[in-house]
């Protein structure tokens, strides 16, 4: 861990300085903010994602969606209106509009929970190259001109104290003009070597918000011998994008439409054009493309799980007939 560069980017919320926050953003492509949210706006947001996380979403039950052995995720929109204020808090959107020196449209939010391996799962990886397409059903690509703008700025809030597994980031690479994929172990020795100089692994208190440019490498510390939980947001950059995406739409009950400001409305994505086709996104489709045989057996016991009261109802008929 490079505490040099922790303590350069690290902020206390109660002594914040936008015009600082935004150079140091500028400098190194991230920034740690100190308790950024309410202690009970955010124990509550906890409480409800972890009830959430005791139970899989199946057949219209509300809960977790699990992609791999490591990894459960839970739709933050799919929660309470206070969970989706949450996510849409006023302060935390005027930061991001200030260092991304434009309007933004929330573009992604998720709760994710990663289990403690002794392996690594997600390496090292930046989110925009030159040439990126991030969906098929999308036909907007990266071009030269916008890779050089901040395309996107991440989010990761950490819903515990988190030390291990914690976000990781090499610092000022989202300067380097990656010409070979978004995955770090794609590159010369040399050039992974110089990066990992600026490897920066930003450990957090239960409230502590981390920023990042998208552009650059990070992910979770592994291997890990503790859980962890976090809420991952990511908003795009209108004036890059040159117009209103996100990768996905979000779910807004047609009873709160009303409880969201003119700010929360415009940022949540109304008007805007969604990158990914929602039944192919990857939380929703993963674990029907990946595990066939699977998937295929849950349908089987869900389609059939009825079927002991269709024939208990049909002997009580034929006996009243």
């Amino acid at each position: 861990m490079n505490k040099r560069i922790l303590n350069e980017v690290t902020f206390k919320k109660s002594s914040l300085n936008k015009k600082v926050l935004a150079k140091t953003f500028k400098d190194y492509g991230v920034v740690l903010i100190k308790n950024f949210f309410n202690q009970s706006s955010l124990d509550k947001f906890i409480n409800e994602a972890n009830h959430f996380l005791l139970e899989p979403m199946v057949n219209g039950n509300f809960g977790f969606f699990k992609v791999d052995h490591p990894k459960k995720f839970v739709d933050p929109f799919q929660m309470s209106l206070n969970s989706k204020l949450f996510c849409l808090n006023e302060e935390l959107i005027d930061i991001v509009e200030h260092l991304m020196n434009s309007k933004c449209i929330l573009s992604e939010a998720t709760i994710k929970f990663d289990k403690s391996t002794a392996y690594e799962y997600f390496g090292p990886h930046n989110d925009y190259v030159e040439g990126t397409k991030r969906s098929k059903y999308f036909d907007k690509t990266v071009s030269k001109s916008m890779i050089n703008s901040i395309l996107a700025i991440g989010g990761v809030l950490y819903l515990h104290d988190c030390k291990e597994g914690s976000f990781y980031y090499l610092s000022k690479s989202h300067k380097f003009k990656a010409d070979k994929g978004q995955l770090l172990n794609k590159y010369p020795k040399e050039v992974i070597y110089e990066l990992e100089k600026g490897r920066v692994k930003l450990d957090g208190a239960k409230g502590d918000l981390v920023l990042f440019d998208d552009r650059g490498f990070h992910g979770p510390s592994q291997p890990s011998k503790k859980d962890r939980l976090v809420l991952l947001l990511d908003w795009f950059n209108e004036k890059s994008w040159k117009g209103k995406f996100q990768m996905r739409p979000f779910t807004i009950l047609s009873n709160e439409i009303d409880k969201f400001s003119k700010k929360q409305t415009r940022v949540m994505g109304v008007g805007s054009k969604s990158m990914e086709n929602l039944p192919e996104y990857h939380i929703y489709s993963k674990f029907r493309k990946k595990k066939k045989f699977t998937f295929s057996l849950i349908k089987k016991i869900i389609e059939y799980s009825f079927y002991g009261d269709h024939i208990t109802k049909n002997i009580k008929n034929f006996f009243k007939s």
